[in-house]
């Protein structure tokens, strides 16, 4: 016979909470059927009782009555530390939202409990890649973080932080690190390493014309570039294998022709 689980019965607005979960009207719908039908607390060592897993159910109740009496479960966690994990774990499991929310419990984690990423990783089971796209550096701004660990783009936008461009060209750069891989306009290893050295080398210059200007000329020198030679390479492949003629030069795929055009794909 299972043991039965130990349960509290408390008002919803006297419990602690570790994180804020704002779901739109919409997200709340599609949470309806995954909804947790159970709330789980952590007594802590001053005798508060911390939500520990149920903050989707938590938030749809509490819009309701904010006092209504409700049973808790009294969570069977060995330490405050493993009760942290599984509110994390749970909070990772959202995975169109809270993405500021999931970085600052993260770093919570790495920083106030020492947790190495390795340990992390294992406990949170999220690859280490994953791991380091939480770890953003605090000088980018919130909104880039937010995307660019939505996007799985945080090493890149940490290397843009830690870079020498000076900080409007930084600013420039991580647009690029908020699309998904997908998009036309990510950002790759590759294509920041040609950006970096251009922008480094022409820095002073750069520094004379418009946001626009800049950013066309990432787009069609380094994006781009990198996406055509890679491009130009497969091709030449499939021509020595048909022993076809391979043209000395070959003709620039379409780009963006004016300033105007890049307007609409800017990042705010």
């Amino acid at each position: 016979m299972k043991d039965r689980k130990k349960s509290i019965t408390l008002p919803l607005n006297s419990i602690s909470l570790m994180y804020w979960l704002n779901l739109s009207v919409e997200k709340e719908r599609k949470f309806e059927n995954s909804i947790r039908k159970e709330l789980t607390v952590f007594k802590t060592k001053h005798n508060d009782f911390l939500l520990i897993e149920g903050y989707d159910l938590y938030f749809s109740m509490i819009k309701q009555k904010p006092d209504m009496l409700v049973t808790f479960v009294i969570g069977d966690y060995p330490s405050e530390l493993e009760a942290r994990y599984a509110a994390v774990r749970e909070l990772l499991s959202y995975q169109r939202s809270a993405w500021v929310t999931k970085i600052q419990q993260i770093k919570i984690l790495h920083t106030t409990y020492k947790q190495s990423k390795n340990t992390l990783s294992y406990k949170l089971g999220i690859p280490l890649r994953k791991v380091d796209n939480f770890m953003l550096d605090e000088g980018i701004p919130i909104k880039i973080r937010a995307k660019a660990a939505e996007c799985d783009m945080g090493r890149l936008a940490n290397s843009i932080s830690r870079s020498e461009l000076n900080p409007r060209l930084k600013n420039i750069m991580y647009e690029f690190v908020t699309y998904p891989s997908e998009h036309i306009y990510c950002l790759t290893v590759h294509s920041w390493e040609l950006a970096r050295t251009m922008l480094l080398e022409n820095q002073s210059e750069l520094m004379k014309l418009p946001y626009q200007d800049i950013r066309f000329l990432i787009v069609r020198h380094a994006i781009e570039y990198v996406k055509r030679s890679k491009e130009n390479f497969q091709s030449d492949i499939k021509n020595f294998s048909k022993k076809a003629p391979i043209p000395l030069f070959r003709a620039p795929s379409p780009t963006i022709r004016n300033q105007e055009e890049t307007k609409k794909f800017v990042f705010h």
